[in-house]
């Protein structure tokens, strides 16, 4: 299960950083990562006739992920891996909130959407989305490593 003590109240975003197979991205200006457990319905009728509330069956866990660019250039290293990695093998993702508080899972690149507006940087807002694809789950150390 997630361990959230590790991160002790709130702390400026300038150091936030990602990194994706081991390179920086640039240009991100948001993360997120949503882990929640799916559910199966099991509400049934009873003999009493007293169902007043759905009953749920947590099954397994899944952790969808999001980064927001400021723009769009696959010139960038880390950038050019996350288009790489579109639909392709699992890579390391590790989300920093600053210099020494990050998670890290491996998962693949979802979705990699590609746009231009007239006045506006290229690919200004757009959103990556990741999937986990880690059997150990997010993991969060202290610390780098």
């Amino acid at each position: 299960m997630v361990d959230y003590t590790q991160i002790e109240g709130p702390v400026p975003g300038k150091t936030m950083k990602v990194t994706f197979d081991g390179t920086f991205v640039d240009g991100v200006v948001e993360w997120n990562i949503d882990p929640k457990a799916d559910k199966v319905d099991i509400t049934c009728a009873k003999s009493t006739n007293d169902v007043q509330y759905k009953s749920y069956l947590a099954t397994l866990v899944d952790a969808p992920i999001q980064l927001k660019l400021a723009y769009r250039n696959l010139s960038d290293a880390g950038q050019k891996k996350l288009w790489d990695g579109l639909g392709g093998a699992k890579k390391e993702l590790r989300l920093y909130e600053d210099a020494t508080h990050y998670c890290f899972c491996d998962a693949y690149v979802e979705s990699f959407p590609l746009g231009a507006k007239v006045d506006d940087a290229q690919g200004n807002g757009i959103t990556i989305n990741l999937q986990i694809q880690d059997p150990d789950g997010v993991q969060f150390p202290t610390a780098f490593d």
